[in-house]
């Protein structure tokens, strides 16, 4: 009880600088749920563990944007004197991965997105014909899309995020030859598919958080404050790398083979694109997705 006393007083007090609470509703008649979160860890990492730790590693396989680690320096407080290493993949691209681009797909703005989304997406459904991942930013979308699909193509196995949990949805999947996987947000990070599972990856949209997110929303404040842009230097190096998340779903050991659909046209028609295309494997095949459907 004293904890979620002392819980309620904290999220009650006066905010610190950077701090952003919120308040989400409970489904099914639950209590709601108090979040509150410090925007800007940079200076708290620094003091706490970079300066105080002797040796501290930092790897992953999406640190970079457009070939820098600045982002992440940034954003993490990470100590200028820093040392940086980028290592070459083990995978062999250009044999392991081909990339379809859909530079005349519909763009998220347009009247007709649904309509068109829904057609194309089931053009490249029906062509691998199972074993597909396509990866939304938005749960609505995502669900009437699915309603869609579903019963026009009823000779496969449809899986749909929020329908069972993560882990049974990815299970089944990677059993079903003919499995289409639907998902939002966690389904761009921590899944693992290797082999014949998951043969091909749909990016719908490039994953740019939604402004009226209160954590995104405080953190474009937050960066505004202190003089910077919040797009460049928060929403597109966030991006570009939750995108690198995605698309590395596809290829999780040297023996896997896949294609990857790109169906957002801003990857090509806006010029902060380049920085999605810098984020593709090396090597790897890119080609005009008109062409196959």
């Amino acid at each position: 009880v004293l904890r979620y006393r002392e819980g309620v007083r904290s999220f009650l007090g006066s905010p610190g600088t950077g701090d952003v609470r919120w308040v989400e509703p409970s489904g099914a008649g639950g209590s709601p749920v108090f979040r509150m979160v410090r925007v800007g860890v940079g200076e708290i990492l620094r003091e706490a563990l970079f300066q105080r730790v002797g040796a501290v590693v930092l790897t992953s396989a999406t640190l970079t944007v457009g070939g820098s680690f600045d982002y992440l320096r940034r954003s993490l407080g990470v100590l200028d004197e820093a040392e940086e290493l980028v290592v070459e993949s083990p995978f062999r691209w250009e044999e392991q991965m081909e990339v379809f681009i859909f530079s005349k797909a519909p763009g998220p703005g347009s009247s007709s997105y649904f309509d068109e989304l829904s057609q194309l997406l089931e053009g490249i459904i029906v062509r691998e014909g199972g074993g597909v991942l396509c990866l939304f930013t938005a749960t609505s979308l995502m669900r009437a899309v699915g309603a869609r699909l579903r019963r026009r193509v009823p000779q496969l196995s449809w899986y749909i995020q929020g329908e069972d949990s993560r882990e049974v949805l990815q299970r089944e999947f990677s059993l079903d030859p003919q499995g289409v996987l639907l998902g939002v947000a966690s389904f761009w990070e921590g899944i693992d598919l290797p082999g014949d599972a998951l043969k091909a990856l749909v990016v719908v949209k490039l994953p740019f958080r939604s402004p009226d997110e209160p954590v995104t929303k405080a953190i474009c404040r937050f960066l505004a404050d202190q003089g910077m842009n919040p797009f460049t230097d928060y929403s597109l190096p966030d991006a570009v790398i939750l995108f690198k998340q995605g698309v590395g779903r596809l290829i999780r050991t040297e023996e896997d083979r896949g294609r990857v659909y790109i169906l957002d046209p801003r990857v090509v028609s806006r010029g902060y694109g380049r920085f999605f295309m810098q984020a593709l494997p090396p090597k790897v095949k890119i080609l005009d997705g008109e062409e196959v459907l």
